[in-house]
Order: C-alpha cells, then sequence, then structure tokens
C-alpha cells in the first residue's frame, strides 16, 4: 500500500507549487549542489536547499515559499524527450496551459537543452490566478532531466532571471561553467497542453482487454504496485490526468469488497476530504457487461490552498473471470469531459 501511495504523491507533486506566496526578490549569490550520486552539478542561489527526496531521480529544492523541482532519468534521452516529460509534468497543476513565446533549444555547458515558458488561468473560488511555468530540460553524458518552477506573475517578474540562471548552471559532474548558446526555435514548436494526437490505444493483458481513445499511453509501473495491479495509463490530451486498472480473485474479490478498497483509495488520495458527485450507476460494456460506475470529488492541499479533483470509480465482474476495478484522477475543471472518457474506455472492455 505504500508504495501505491506514494505513486499517487507522485502525481500529485508537482501540484505543490500552486499558489506560492511571493518571496523577496533578491538574487542571491550561487552555491554549488553536487547529485549525490554524482550524475551532474548545479548552482543553486544562497540558501536554497534540497528537501528530502521520496527517490533518487526526484529533486524538489526550496527557500522560502518558492521551489524548483527536477526529475533525472538514465539512459541516452534526447532534449526533446526530456522535455515532453516535464510538459506532462507542468500539465498536473496547470492542465489548460499554453506555450508563452517560442521554445528555445539551447547549448548549455556544452549539452543540448531547450527552454520555454508555459501560462494557464486557474479559477480559485471567484478569483482568477495567472500561473507561469519556467520549463527546461538538458541531455547530459549518463542521462537527463527536465528542469521546472511554478510561479505567479509577481514572482515571474521579480525572479525569472534567477531561475533561467540556475538552469543554465546544470552541468555534468567534470564539465565547467561555459556561455549559453542559442541554436533556435524548437521545430516543431511546443503546441497548448491540451494537444493530443495518435492512434487509440489497445491494451490486452492478463485475458482484459480494452481501447483507449487517443491521447493516452500506458506508463510502465512494473514491480511498484500489488500483484492485483494491471495497468497505469496518461492521457495526454488533458494533462494531469490518470487511470489505474487493477483486476482480482479468490476471496478477495467480489463488489462489495472491491468498493470498500476503492473508497479507501480515493480516501487516501483526498486527505481534505471527499464528496460523492453522483450516486451508482450501471453502465453496459459493449459485450453487455454491467459496470458499477460512481464518480467523487476529492480535496488535497497545494502550498496552503486546498484544492479539487475528480475521481470516478468502476467495479465490473470481467466474462473471463474474475473482477475489475478501475479509479481515474482528473483536475475538477476536467471532470465533465473525463466522465465521458471513462464511460468510452468501459464500453470497450472484454
Amino acid at each position: 500500500m505504500q508504495k501505491k501511495d506514494s505513486v499517487f504523491n507522485r502525481i500529485c507533486l508537482s501540484a505543490a507549487f500552486i499558489f506560492l506566496l511571493l518571496g523577496g526578490a533578491d538574487l542571491y549569490a550561487a552555491n554549488t549542489f553536487t547529485d549525490p550520486k554524482g550524475r551532474f552539478n548545479m548552482d543553486l542561489p544562497a540558501g536554497w536547499k534540497l528537501q528530502p527526496q521520496t527517490d533518487e531521480k526526484t529533486y524538489v529544492f526550496k527557500e522560502t515559499a518558492d521551489s524548483i523541482i527536477m526529475e533525472y532519468f538514465d539512459g541516452a534521452l534526447s532534449r526533446e524527450e526530456l522535455f515532453q516529460k516535464g510538459v506532462a509534468t507542468v500539465g498536473f497543476s496547470m492542465p489548460t496551459a499554453a506555450v508563452q513565446g517560442d521554445i528555445m533549444d539551447k547549448k548549455i555547458n556544452g549539452n543540448p537543452a531547450r527552454w520555454g515558458i508555459y501560462r494557464d488561468t486557474l479559477l480559485v473560488g471567484k478569483t482568477k490566478v495567472v500561473l507561469y511555468g519556467l520549463l527546461g530540460s538538458i541531455s547530459l553524458k549518463k542521462g537527463g532531466l527536465y528542469y521546472l518552477v511554478i510561479v505567479n506573475e509577481q514572482t515571474l517578474k521579480a525572479k525569472q532571471k534567477m531561475f533561467e540562471e540556475t538552469f543554465q548552471s546544470i552541468r555534468d559532474p567534470e564539465g565547467t561553467l561555459t556561455r549559453t548558446v542559442d541554436e533556435g526555435k524548437a521545430v516543431p514548436a511546443s503546441p497548448a497542453l491540451q494537444t493530443a494526437a495518435g492512434e487509440p490505444l489497445k491494451f490486452n493483458k492478463r485475458n482484459v482487454s480494452m481501447v483507449f481513445p487517443a491521447g493516452w499511453v500506458e506508463i510502465d509501473k512494473s514491480g511498484q504496485f500489488e500483484p492485483e495491479f494491471l495497468g497505469f495509463f496518461e492521457s495526454r490530451t488533458v494533462p494531469g490526468t490518470t487511470l489505474f486498472i487493477y483486476a482480482y480473485t479468490g476471496f478477495t474479490a467480489g463488489y462489495t469488497n472491491l468498493r470498500i478498497r476503492g473508497l479507501k483509495t480515493i480516501a487516501q488520495m483526498y486527505p481534505r476530504g471527499q464528496e460523492d458527485l453522483k450516486k451508482t450507476k450501471t453502465v453496459k460494456t459493449n459485450k453487455g457487461n454491467s459496470v458499477k460506475v460512481e464518480l467523487w470529488r476529492g480535496y488535497l492541499m497545494s502550498g496552503d490552498t486546498v484544492i479539487a479533483k475528480q475521481s470516478p470509480l468502476g467495479i465490473l465482474k470481467s466474462e473471463k473471470g474474475g473482477w475489475l476495478m478501475l479509479i481515474g484522477v482528473v483536475p475538477d475543471a476536467s471532470g465533465p469531459w473525463f466522465e465521458e472518457e471513462f464511460i468510452k474506455i468501459i464500453n470497450t472492455i472484454e
């Protein structure tokens, strides 16, 4: 159960940036951070410190209210691949973000890099809050990372240069600081985060098959969940949207037991409370099997602010034996879209 909780924490990690208070506007002298695994160095402003890590590849640096998040990946990944991983993380906190200006390719300390800024407007109660995501990626000799800061407009004006210079200090352990070189606009330029294309995703595992609409991808989470875990999926159409699927057999199966499991999972995801938006209804798959579906809204903390997400829950008995449980997560504003998407996926289950 702890492993599953950590995954949900990772999904919501970027949401911790939202609604940060404006800190001091001074640009402080740098101090060098050396990755404990020896994968990279970077210069942080004075006073910035690495926070306790959930794993050895995720980094959060803080000073007062502001934060920098980075995720490192082993292997030969291009700046384009690393940047897209960062784009997905932007979408967790800024689900309708769009690019501001151009996405630029750069050479930073001799390494291929990419830089861009995203903007989104969130509604908090009746107040509109404008957020900016400063996103960079850099491909290093033994791997690479993306670098992300999400701030409000005041902080952007006061500290944009500091955040950009911090990103431009990232280098290989044996590398030295050199002049950053602009290599021109990225081709193609990144579109709004909502844009997604491609073919429908066909999933088939353990005698269970289903089809996801275009824009969904499967993320390999092998070994990170209990044995009943079947698959984890992300939407590239509305970033921040995920779907977990579990398959149960034996005495742990059955509608009542799975509903209890599902509601406990939703309670863990939303420690600030939950409310049922729609009572349980029965949906038929294309094969005529019955699926019990209900919709919940949950609340969690993001910085000093409570934010809302929605989670559909679906349970059915598979025609090939056993039981399935599906649990989704979506930003509250995109709840109606995901409700329709959830039903489309359920309809295809065989």
